[in-house]
């Protein structure tokens, strides 16, 4: 009988290239985080809101005109109304955990909840004057500041508030305290110039207040202030009408000297809020936001998509935050993945690095056992095989043996790059040269 050829040629096929350049697109490295972008929030109200404060991604609430509080707790996906039992304007809102919480307003309104705004109740601040700011370090430790130079402070989580004396008869319109012996309050004087931006300082928790700076000039009305330690602070206000005038205040020393910075704008700040040293973001009229990743050496417009004016901003960290304004504006904060690769080798490239080492590995390995993988070793009648005299020689004897083949015929191997016969002992097809195995 005749041998019966099996011809099956196995190689690195283009589609194993292909799926290997896929998987190392797919897995390219960690992107760098770029600026974040700013989107409206539905707030669900037109009320003037005030003030904003989270005290992590999820949980914040928001104040403003009418006793208005809002509350979310999936980070501004969605906004709901809390009852606050109060008709009037609260200024300003402190939560230093997702449970504890105060607000306070004008004619010395003080409001507190303890299970995260489920039901506020009234405090009794012992004070008329309307209050612009309140900040508390932890669930006990707080301080809230008004006009008139009034400060009131508590450690027993507003349970009791009593009277600091400022030493100061300005309206103060925002307080920060990074620690319990650290803070700072800032505001509005008077005197026969103009206004007077007055900027308060204590070391010891408010027991003694001393007065650190004060800018005279009609344009300086200081409203915000933010201190993320012991040292670095910054404080912005309002500037009238004067482009020239500056608005930012920023200290390195813990408020022993303050040096002035311009930003490029007419529009008032109104509030400013820092995550560490160098990156911050300040907000105010015209929907103005601007940001600083320098400490506030310089300081470039971010677009808010806001026509309102904006009264309050917090962040949590560089990638999450809030701005709050006129007319129930609510906006969020956040970064997205830019199309620049990391510079430092990620896990993706690893992977897919390795992949595509194994593909190619993997074609070469299968393309060289087929080369060398024998061809026939049975006998059986086919019409198809060479005509090569040797061939047939080695089958049956001599030019027109082939068809005539019995099944004591030698066995015959032949070349599986092109198919012809090869001599006996012979390690490469005379033909084409391939190397064989028998």
């Amino acid at each position: 009988m005749i041998p019966t050829v099996l011809h099956r040629r196995m190689t690195l096929r283009p589609g194993m290239l292909a799926l290997s350049m896929v998987l190392l697109a797919g897995l390219l490295p960690a992107a760098a985080y770029a600026a974040g972008t700013w989107k409206s929030q539905t707030s669900g109200t037109t009320s003037l809101l005030s003030s904003v404060t989270f005290p992590d991604a999820s949980h914040g609430w928001v104040v403003g005109d009418s006793g208005t509080i809002l509350a979310t707790s999936d980070g501004g996906t969605t906004w709901s109304a809390q009852n606050s039992g109060s008709d009037a304007a609260l200024n300003a809102v402190s939560f230093p955990d997702a449970t504890h919480g105060w607000a306070v307003g004008d004619a010395g309104t003080i409001l507190v909840t303890g299970n995260g705004g489920g039901a506020w109740s009234e405090q009794a601040s012992g004070s008329d004057a309307d209050l612009n700011s309140v900040t508390f370090t932890d669930a006990t430790h707080g301080w809230a500041v008004g006009n008139g130079g009034t400060i009131l402070t508590t450690a027993d989580g507003g349970t009791t508030w009593s009277a600091q004396n400022s030493g100061s008869d300005a309206a103060l319109n925002a307080v920060s305290f990074p620690d319990a012996n650290h803070g700072w309050a800032v505001g509005t004087g008077q005197n026969t110039l103009g206004n007077l931006g007055t900027i308060l300082a204590t070391t010891d928790g408010g027991a003694t207040w001393t007065t650190q700076h004060r800018y005279s000039g009609t344009y300086y009305d200081l409203v915000s202030v933010a201190f993320t330690d012991a040292t670095n602070g910054w404080v912005v206000g309002g500037r009238g009408m004067n482009i020239n005038s500056p608005g930012i205040f920023p200290t390195a020393d813990g408020g022993a000297t303050w040096t002035a910075q311009k930003y490029g704008t007419a529009d008032d700040l109104r509030s400013v809020a820092f995550t560490d040293g160098t990156h911050g973001w300040a907000v105010g009229t015209g929907g103005t936001i601007l940001t600083t990743d320098d400490g506030g050496t310089s300081w470039r417009a971010e677009t808010s998509n806001a026509k309102d004016s904006l009264n309050s901003v917090a962040f949590i960290n560089r990638s999450h935050g809030w701005a709050v304004g006129e007319n129930g504006t609510i906006i969020v904060y956040n970064t997205a993945p830019a199309p620049v690769a990391s510079t430092s080798p990620s896990r993706g490239w690893l992977i897919a690095g390795m992949l595509f080492v194994l593909a190619i590995v993997g074609g070469l390995v299968l393309a060289l056992g087929a080369r060398r993988r024998k061809v026939s070793n049975g006998v059986g009648a086919s019409g198809g095989l060479p005509s090569d005299p040797y061939a047939q020689e080695r089958i049956g004897g001599g030019p027109g043996a082939l068809a005539g083949a019995t099944a004591g015929s030698e066995k015959v191997w032949y070349c599986t790059e092109c198919g012809s016969p090869v001599r006996g002992g012979s390690a490469f097809c005379a033909s084409c040269g391939a190397k064989t195995a028998r």
